[in-house]
């Protein structure tokens, strides 16, 4: 944290270590414990109950009273609803597969045949998907995780707990479970996800003033959500830099992927907003609102500056991880007006403008409209067709890395590159770079 120029201590932060207790008890009647696994004869069919908590606590046996109090969820013929504590506001969550059905089901049927067996399978991994989110994100302290989820092997042989792509949270991948999600209705699962994030904000926000306050646009405030992350909202010291000193020049950290690569934080606020659409929840409205507040803000303070036209002019910038900021101080190889950020705020401004009087201060709606008002077109590019004519069509960026006279940035993601697969199966590239401390 110190690295990167944030105070452990500062305001909104909190300490997720201190008193951290995590555990859980695995039962099933028919079944003896012996050493860590449970074994039995002469069963047909066993039910096995898991029990998994985690909590700040000082006393052990707090810990165990509280692990002791978990039930499992009634059988699906109920229609009982009970308190569970999904969030800061502890609302009703819903333990039976009736309720949850009665929020949205798909369901394919066919007259006979392979139509119907596949129907049916179609059907069966739907369900087993939802329930997998379910489980892992409906009262989750972290999000559902991308790269095994909470039910991880150990093919690589290095142990249980390993991860290719490590313990971040990457937004490109994190975000995909939750889209369905929303579309199903399961908002106590959304709710998680958002909690999560919210927690960091304090983080983000730090970091994120201290980031650039040494560039010719220093910020004074707002939130650049960035595309890989820690739990506080910080980039992987490798990320970062390990011998990167905050704050950076030009704010660029060592990582030139995700350098400036912010564009998560707008659908993040769009999340945000498709989850009130959804659910018309004022409270959870106001509960939310400061994270899409504090990424267009920070969108807003970065990007002052105005092109001949009176349009915003943001640069340095990049476009995903596709088209990056090689060198933040020239134009040729920084990208100018990425479309990826300016169709994000051309999608999350106007909502904003539009929310609730009681959510919003006059302040703000003006500073958004002005924000709005000045962004810059999306870049478009001429594409060749059928070679006989030319037609426009959104580019990636307005100009820089390469594009558009020469080149095309770069093209491929390198996580998703044979050679770099290859690399992280025998273990001769890490995308989770340590640092030596």
């Amino acid at each position: 944290m110190r690295g990167q120029g944030v105070d452990p201590a500062c305001p909104g932060c909190f300490d997720m270590f201190t008193h951290r207790a995590f555990g859980g008890t695995l039962a099933a009647e028919g079944l003896r414990g012996s050493g860590e696994s449970l074994s039995g004869t002469g069963l047909t069919s066993v039910d096995v109950e898991l029990k998994l908590l985690t909590l700040m606590v000082e006393q052990p046996s707090t810990f165990l009273s509280e692990l002791a109090k978990i039930s499992p969820a009634p059988p699906m013929s109920e229609t009982s609803m009970r308190k569970t504590s999904t969030s800061a506001d502890d609302k009703e969550t819903p333990t039976t597969w009736t309720e949850i059905m009665d929020r949205s089901y798909i369901q394919l049927s066919a007259s006979g045949g392979p139509d119907a067996v596949a129907a049916k399978q179609i059907t069966d991994h739907v369900n087993w998907d939802r329930y997998l989110s379910l489980i892992q994100g409906r009262a989750a302290f972290a999000p559902i995780k991308f790269n095994g989820q909470s039910f991880n092997c150990n093919d690589t042989g290095k142990g249980w707990d390993y991860r290719s792509w490590g313990a971040d949270y990457w937004w490109q991948n994190e975000r995909q479970p939750y889209y369905n999600v929303l579309a199903q209705g399961d908002f106590d699962t959304m709710r998680s996800f958002l909690d999560f994030y919210l927690r960091m904000l304090p983080y983000v926000e730090a970091r994120t003033k201290v980031q650039f306050s040494k560039t010719s646009t220093p910020l004074t405030a707002g939130a650049f959500y960035e595309e890989t992350c820690t739990q506080f909202g910080l980039y992987n010291e490798g990320d970062w830099g390990c011998s990167t000193k905050a704050p950076a020049p030009n704010g660029a950290s060592s990582n030139s992927y995700i350098r400036f690569h912010y564009t998560g934080a707008l659908e993040l606020s769009l999340m945000v907003l498709d989850h009130f659409d959804a659910t018309g929840d004022m409270n959870d409205l106001k509960k939310y609102l400061p994270m899409a507040a504090g990424v267009v803000e920070a969108f807003r303070q970065r990007f002052p500056k105005k092109d001949a036209n009176g349009k915003i002019d943001m640069w340095p910038a990049q476009a995903l991880e596709t088209y990056q900021c090689h060198d933040p101080t020239s134009r040729a190889s920084c990208p100018t007006n990425p479309s990826t950020d300016i169709g994000g705020l051309l999608s999350v401004l106007p909502r904003l403008i539009a929310l609730p009087s009681e959510v919003v201060t006059p302040t703000q709606v003006q500073q958004w409209k002005a924000h709005l008002a000045s962004l810059p077109p999306l870049p478009l590019a001429s594409s060749a067709t059928n070679g006989t004519y030319n037609k426009q069509k959104i580019a990636p960026v307005a100009k820089g890395d390469g594009f558009p006279t020469s080149g095309q940035g770069q093209r491929s993601n390198s996580e998703n590159t044979g050679a770099t697969k290859n690399a992280l199966v025998h273990g001769s590239f890490s995308r989770t770079a340590k640092c030596n401390i």
